[in-house]
């Protein structure tokens, strides 16, 4: 499973996610799908704009874990 890591990055930048909006431009909707990892996707447009926003890799903001057999 891949998810999200914008919260964690944020809180370890002491960034809100209001600065976030502002320095990037993105709607609430979109900063907070990623925040509260309940997007589906992300556009790469999009994920540029957070790394500049937040001076960090692509690879960064996410975290993978495989599935256990079964789920």
């Amino acid at each position: 499973m891949i998810e999200f890591r914008l919260k964690e990055l944020l809180d370890e930048r002491n960034i809100t996610r209001y600065k976030l909006k502002k320095d990037t431009g993105l709607a609430d909707s979109t900063v907070n799908g990623i925040y509260k990892n309940t997007s589906k996707r992300i556009e790469l447009k999009i994920l540029d704009q957070i790394c500049e926003a937040i001076d960090c890799e692509p690879r960064d903001l996410f975290k993978y874990e495989k599935n256990k057999k079964g789920e």
